[in-house]
């Protein structure tokens, strides 16, 4: 998996990495990745999953099968 290195970062701007990183309770490079991998994705596909989401846990009694783990079907969604 390639790598990135971020030279001459503003001190605020990882302290609020490191303390995001830790609040989601993850690694400072993995909570750099998710924040680069939001920030290219289109708008609409994030808007999209989010409504899809929010429609699953809506009707989440109605449908059959067990749905206890939306964003599985999220990233079958994505993968399409």
């Amino acid at each position: 998996m390639p790598s990135l290195q971020v030279r001459d970062l503003d001190d605020r701007v990882y302290r609020a990495l490191v303390r995001r990183a830790e609040r989601e309770r993850r690694s400072l490079a993995r909570q750099a990745a998710v924040i680069l991998e939001a920030g290219l994705e289109p708008a609409g596909d994030r808007n999209r999953r989010q409504a899809l989401l929010a429609k699953i846990r809506d009707n989440r009694g109605d449908w059959p099968g067990d749905l206890a783990a939306p964003a599985e079907l999220l990233r079958e969604d994505r993968d399409r």
